[in-house]
């Protein structure tokens, strides 16, 4: 393959420079082609852009060899802050956990868009929930630890931490869902005593495990009663709200203007739009199940409405989230109308597998 073509923002990239400096490389051994760099960088500093993309696509032989290559010479690269800030990005756009590694240790920002609303952090920690290659999540988990230890945070940390003093501690939480944001915008108007008590209320909600025990039953009333039951009915009601939404910006996705994710499980945008990531699903799950034990109860038209869009098919994707929608079935079923709502959500699902599910999980009710 040969010739020259238009890459990540406009970049031009020199095929067959590439081919030629590949060719170099195998005949010998790199002291050829760290000497040919080295001029060439004395007439354009940033020589290496011509290539850099289609190095990056590298996956086996030479290629691959050659990028690794370039990725451990520092003489190869530039140590202007707008040339290493595109470096990292086309790294990140490609998957390449060394390339982002090698330029957050030039000097990198780790704290910029990848695409809107979503920083190098957020699309390397996301894309771990969702890959398909099983060789990606430990490369990209190490991603995140460089990028962690470099100062990078995710989008939403870095645009509240001043509002927040401590929002890292919630970074076990994945703030990619559509109910994220205005989680935290209402808990910024606070002091940092109510938000701490926020913060304690969401990481609760956290727990992972099957059934709600006692003990954690009791320690989110502890929580709700120090905010008050009214102002948890109205961040729980905010946040089923906004769970139905879809993301207003991709995470890792294909994206009009933008290159492919290689090696993505998104062909269409609904897949990335919908999903709910692994830590909002263990949060509303048990956000539901808080329900019933507070003072005020829960709009049960939102809940009815809740469920339905959790058991919402989408293409590529499936069912948006059985086990939170299985949840607020059973919760739905406890009330005293359980019967009737039962009956007026299978008349409302047109999903055969949803259905399915809502009907076994009411025999099992019934007994």
């Amino acid at each position: 393959m040969s010739g020259k073509y238009r890459g990540l923002e406009d970049q031009i990239y020199d095929i067959e420079l590439a081919n030629e400096m590949e060719r170099m490389f195998e005949k010998g051994g790199g002291v050829e082609l760290r000497n040919y760099i080295i001029s060439e960088r004395k007439r354009n500093d940033e020589f290496i852009l011509n290539i850099l993309e289609w190095l990056l696509l590298a996956e086996s032989g030479t290629h691959l060899a050659l990028s690794k290559w370039v990725l451990e010479n520092e003489t190869c690269f530039s140590s202007d802050q707008k040339f290493l800030d595109f470096c990292i990005r086309l790294s990140v756009f490609n998957w390449r956990t060394d390339g982002i590694t090698v330029f957050l240790k030039l000097g990198a920002n780790p704290n910029q868009e990848i695409l809107p609303g979503r920083f190098i952090y957020d699309v390397c920690l996301n894309r771990t929930q969702h890959f398909y290659n099983s060789n990606y999540p430990t490369e990209l988990d190490e991603a995140i630890t460089a990028i962690t230890e470099y100062g990078g945070v995710s989008y939403l940390e870095y645009n509240y931490r001043d509002r927040i003093p401590n929002i890292s501690r919630l970074r076990d939480i994945s703030m990619h869902d559509s109910w994220c944001e205005i989680f935290l915008e209402k808990i910024s108007i606070f002091d940092v005593g109510i938000q701490n008590n926020y913060i304690n209320f969401m990481l609760l909600m956290l727990n992972k495990s099957s059934k709600p025990s006692k003990k954690w039953i009791s320690n989110c009333l502890e929580v709700i009663d120090g905010l008050g039951s009214k102002k948890v009915l109205d961040l729980i009601t905010v946040i089923l709200k906004y769970s139905m939404e879809p993301r207003l910006t991709l995470v890792y996705g294909d994206m009009e203007g933008l290159p492919h994710y290689r090696s993505s499980d998104s062909v269409k945008e609904s897949f990335d739009l919908y999903k709910i990531t692994n830590s909002s699903s263990f949060i509303l799950k048990n956000i539901v199940r808080i329900c019933s034990h507070l003072d005020y109860q829960v709009d049960s038209s939102l809940l009815e409405d809740f469920c339905e869009n959790m058991y919402t098919k989408h293409f590529l994707l499936g069912i948006r989230n059985m086990k939170v929608a299985d949840t607020c079935f059973e919760e739905i079923l406890k009330n005293n109308d359980g019967v009737l709502k039962f009956k007026e959500l299978i008349n409302r699902s047109n999903n055969p597998l949803a259905v399915k599910k809502m009907k076994v999980l009411f025999e099992k009710y019934q007994k």
